[in-house]
């Protein structure tokens, strides 16, 4: 399409989105509070269909399944701007601070006292905030997608100057644990016998590093796809993720890794990655169903955990149950907020014939999008079809987040802590139920909802972050408890952080110098 007939599509969805507001603030003053907040959502995604419309009508020559594409991808942000947002808060003691979400233009700056206050719309994606002002060292701060369901978020810390990082060069360079070269950055770290694997990236490709305990390279292989995590499987396989495919490797007898076999990445989530046990002879597997499209109705809402073993050394491979986890809470809600989503559509299809309807003639797949009952643009700013985009968005919002639950194999037991509820199920090599406790948690405040383990040493420790600095603390299953302990970075909110052989090890990008680098922390 060419440039000028762009700007003629922009043009007329800016007129036709002052339109809309214009009516949408007329009939605010006509309804009450209830509607308007709902019309205030729809106002947004009013502008997404108005604009859906005039692009797909430019593209005359474009068949019918081309145009679905269109109005899919348009559909992808609707749950987001519909939802609430999340307010990030903060002070970094310094004034006019760039603050800004990392690889994007959207952003706000501290003012004269170094505070400072960001919105955020993506709540079930990571999210990378930038800190950045002359004279000052760039700092980036991850935020999760459990981190974005709160209202508020606050994140604080001290600006570290240039010039005091300039001074400690040499002090620094010690810290390093590991560099990469220019231009690179650190996707993930993990271990494979007494190395470190590095999984670096640079210009679109990534690099598999073999490193020794020293810090010191011991051999590589390239790979022409971006990859993100390195995951290793209860079978000890390594597998590169990528967000199409996956590799897995293998490593020769000079311990150059060596990529065995691809497969896509939607088989790796349905597969591989429900293996979470090599265990009593047998494989431990998750029954969770959460792999499935964005705006699918999942089993039990994705509130319910299920855990199954296999023996290895059954031909049949006949499934067992062995622990099953529900939040009943949330899979309460879940079916409060469906049941008022059938029971509008059901109103607004009262007037079609039962075939027409798909809840009564059997033919709904599941896809909420199915569910939203316009036939024209001018439809939306109705406001019981608000409602049902709200309903549908908070639904997908409040699904999106599985249960948290962290499995750790030791001394003959296998326990299933629930973090969500603060329990811990423990079962034996017999896969009977050995017993119930509770999982407490001192200076809960700082505690991150994160265990980490530390695959050599058997060791668990609950993660706990405090002025940006990561914690440890020893994690003890006989009592159940987890505090506190010990600081085990150097630096402010490391972008990867594991713990491997009584070691804790930080990854940072240094933005000002274009190098990946690592740090690491002997940790008790």
């Amino acid at each position: 399409m060419s440039c000028k007939s762009d700007s003629a599509i922009i043009v007329k969805i800016s007129c036709m989105i002052a339109r809309c507001l214009q009516n949408l603030s007329l009939q605010q003053k006509l309804q009450d509070k209830k509607n308007s907040f709902f019309r205030a959502k729809v106002g947004l995604n009013c502008c997404i269909f108005v604009g859906i419309e005039n692009i797909s009508t430019s593209f005359e020559l474009f068949d019918d399944m081309r145009k679905s594409l269109v109005v899919l991808l348009f559909l992808v942000p609707l749950c987001s701007l519909a939802q609430r947002h999340c307010t990030v808060i903060g002070n970094v003691g310094v004034a006019s601070v760039n603050i800004s979400v990392l690889n994007t233009r959207y952003g706000t700056s501290s003012d004269a006292d170094g505070r400072y206050e960001l919105l955020l719309f993506e709540r079930t994606k990571p999210v990378d905030l930038l800190y950045t002002c002359i004279g000052y060292r760039d700092t980036v701060v991850s935020l999760t997608p459990r981190m974005l369901q709160h209202d508020s978020v606050s994140i604080s810390f001290l600006m570290r100057r240039t010039d005091y990082d300039l001074q400690e060069v040499g002090v620094s360079a010690s810290r390093d644990f590991y560099r990469t070269e220019k231009g690179t950055s650190i996707a993930d770290i993990g271990f494979w016998s007494d190395k470190m694997l590095v999984l670096e990236q640079r210009k679109g490709k990534s690099e598999l590093v073999v490193v020794s305990l020293e810090g010191e390279r011991v051999a590589q292989c390239a790979f022409d796809s971006l990859y993100e995590t390195i995951h290793v499987d209860c079978l000890g396989d390594y597998i590169l993720v990528g967000t199409r495919h996956c590799c897995q490797v293998y490593f020769d007898g000079g311990n150059s890794p060596v990529p065995f076999k691809t497969f896509s990445t939607s088989m790796f989530n349905e597969r591989l990655l429900n293996c979470v046990a090599d265990f009593g002879g047998a494989l431990v597997f998750k029954d969770w169903n959460a792999n499935i499209g964005r705006f699918f109705v999942r089993k039990d809402h994705n509130k319910t955990q299920r855990y199954f073993y296999v023996k290895k050394d059954d031909p049949s491979h006949e499934k067992r149950s062995l622990v099953d986890f529900s939040d009943e809470e949330s899979l309460s809600k879940c079916n409060e907020i469906m049941r008022e989503i059938f029971q509008r559509y059901h109103q607004k299809m009262r007037n079609q014939s039962e075939n027409e309807n798909i809840l009564l003639n059997g033919l709904w797949d599941g896809n909420l999008l199915k569910l939203l009952p316009f036939d024209e643009v001018h439809e939306i700013g109705i406001p019981d079809n608000a409602l049902i985009i709200a309903l549908v968005s908070d639904y997908v919002n409040f699904e999106s987040l599985p249960l948290n639950i962290v499995v750790i194999k030791s001394d003959g037991f296998l326990s299933f802590v629930d973090l969500d509820h603060q329990e811990v199920t423990i079962v034996n090599e017999s896969f009977a139920l050995e017993r119930k406790a509770p999982f407490i948690i001192k200076d809960n405040n700082w505690f991150k909802n994160k265990l980490l383990i530390d695959e050599k040493t058997s060791k668990t420790y609950g993660l706990f972050i405090k002025d940006g600095i990561n914690y440890l603390g020893l994690y003890d299953p006989e009592s159940g408890t987890v505090g506190m302990g010990q600081k085990a970075c150097r630096e402010i909110y490391p972008r990867v952080f594991k713990v491997h052989g009584g070691y804790a090890y930080s990854v940072y990008f240094d933005r000002e110098r274009q190098y990946g680098r690592i740090n690491r922390m002997k940790i008790d």
